[in-house]
């Protein structure tokens, strides 16, 4: 016999309490799977054994009653997830069954156990993911796992005894209350530089509104791309540089001659912890265009900066037109900032899976409504889908159990194509997400959740598997890059 259910047999015979009577939930059910030590043994109780529950209270919170030193009876601990205590003595399909004990089915268990948050909690998820989910013959289904908790009606009335009860029984709670909110309060203004900038968030913030106000880049990108040997863009630079600075033709070709100097000394001697660009608190760049076209020609990732209280010239395409530059040559480095701001990941990229391929015309106009689409991946298949989701979500610290869920649910689906949509999102409105204290986009969470809403409204297909959306331009780049990769975009941009 299991060690953990002679336990448990021996507790309740010194209680006389009938097997038949009692559910084991809690640590014990993931002891019985031998995952961790169970400090004492939690159990549910039919209403033939009610009579326990009246005793002294010892946990206010989880409304616990400890009946003697080991045995705790708990109450109403289900009802987040929607499960009154009486389901389980009725519903055989939530429960477990070893000689004569019955457990809370381990899935309904780990749907409890996500929603909660702190040390214990990430042990227990990766233990069970590892041991139980991904190497263990226990037929594990996942139709019982519930990722979201059930809304609990409460008068704010009711909500407010019971945390004064609770503070009262722990007044330490109360500062441990106040020192949070204090700093979730200070870390509601993320910080979009720390000495490195990635860059596409970099060239993201070289919009002013719609207009993207730094044009000056691009040639000189163009310009070291043709390793300065494409006449258009030669006499171009020298242009631009006569008119900004006011130069004679000579003393532009100097400054060309200078720029050529820059490059080579960058690809030779470069350091990470040299020659910073400046921006100013707004992050427009006010100093470095020609490091910063090399940066981006060159695949950096992340760019030094220095911040200064300079302001940021205007070059934009206009500041260009009106300097009687190449209309041809200006369509071109246009052509050009929408493909760097796509491979950079300055473009959100949203992901339509199985459960939303029959209406990527609607999530497209939903997009378009709000922002600029800028490449559109229509209905393509996957070999390997479920590595490629895997590695889709390697920048998005989902917990391998989320990925395990999406799958499930995504493998079940008639549908096997994909689409991606990449759009311009221009202020995006950051947060800072707490639990990886990463960007996150308001306007696209406001976006996200409207598709899906809409998406619902005509389709049974489950939330998790209509779409994903980066929250920053280091997911959207790796989004990108993962389609390149599995070879579903055709031609790269």
């Amino acid at each position: 016999m299991n060690k953990t259910v002679q336990h448990i047999k021996n507790q309740l015979d010194s209680l006389q309490i009938d097997y038949s009577d009692v559910v084991v939930t809690g640590s014990t059910v993931w002891e019985y799977f031998e995952i961790g030590n169970a400090r004492d043994l939690d159990i549910i109780v039919s209403d033939n054994n009610r009579e326990f529950g009246t005793r002294k209270k010892n946990n206010i919170a989880s409304k616990e009653v400890m009946i003697n030193n080991v045995v705790g009876v708990g109450r109403d601990k289900f009802a987040i997830l929607g499960i009154q205590d009486n389901e389980f003595f009725k519903n055989s399909e939530l429960t477990i069954k070893d000689s004569e004990i019955k457990f809370v089915k381990p899935e309904i268990e780990f749907s409890k156990l996500v929603l909660k948050s702190g040390f214990r909690r990430d042990f227990y998820v990766t233990s069970v993911t590892k041991s139980l989910i991904k190497n263990s013959s226990y037929p594990w289904d996942w139709s019982l796992v519930l990722s979201t908790s059930k809304k609990i009606s409460i008068s704010k009335f009711r909500l407010f005894i019971f945390r004064l009860t609770l503070i009262f029984q722990n007044p330490s709670k109360l500062y441990i209350g106040i020192v949070k909110r204090l700093k979730k309060y200070i870390k509601q203004s993320p910080k979009l530089t720390n000495d490195f900038q990635d860059i596409g968030l970099f060239l993201l913030n070289q919009f002013n509104g719609n207009t993207f106000n730094r044009f000056d880049i691009l040639m000189r990108y163009k310009l070291i791309e043709s390793n300065f040997k494409n006449n258009e863009y030669l006499e171009a630079y020298k242009l631009m540089q006569i008119n900004r600075m006011k130069l004679s033709e000579n003393d532009a070709s100097r400054k060309l001659e200078i720029f050529k100097n820059l490059f080579n000394s960058i690809l030779d001697f470069y350091r990470e912890d040299q020659s910073p660009i400046e921006i100013n608190k707004d992050f427009k760049l006010t100093d470095g265009s020609h490091r910063a076209a090399i940066h981006l020609l060159q695949g950096s990732i992340n760019i030094p900066i220095k911040i200064t209280k300079e302001k940021t010239p205007k070059y934009s395409k206009d500041w260009f037109i009106h300097n009687n530059f190449n209309p041809q040559l200006l369509d071109d480095t246009e052509d050009l900032l929408n493909k760097l701001l796509i491979e950079k990941g300055s473009t959100f990229n949203c992901i339509i899976w199985q459960g939303g391929s029959d209406y990527l015309e609607t999530i497209k106009e939903l997009i378009s409504e709000q922002h600029e689409v800028k490449l559109v991946v229509s209905n393509v298949s996957v070999e390997n889908f479920n590595k490629f989701l895997i590695d889709i979500y390697k920048t998005d610290n989902l917990e391998d159990w989320k990925i395990l869920y999406k799958l499930n649910k995504l493998n079940k689906l008639n549908s096997k194509t994909i689409s991606m949509i990449s759009f311009l999102v221009l202020n995006p409105d950051w947060r800072l997400r707490e639990n990886t204290n990463s960007l996150i986009s308001k306007k696209v969470e406001f976006l996200k959740a409207e598709i899906r809403n809409e998406v619902s409204k005509n389709s049974s297909s489950h939330i998790d598997t209509i779409l994903h959306i980066g929250d920053n331009t280091k997911q959207n780049r790796h989004i990108y890059e993962t389609f390149i990769s599995y070879g579903l975009i055709e031609n790269e941009i």
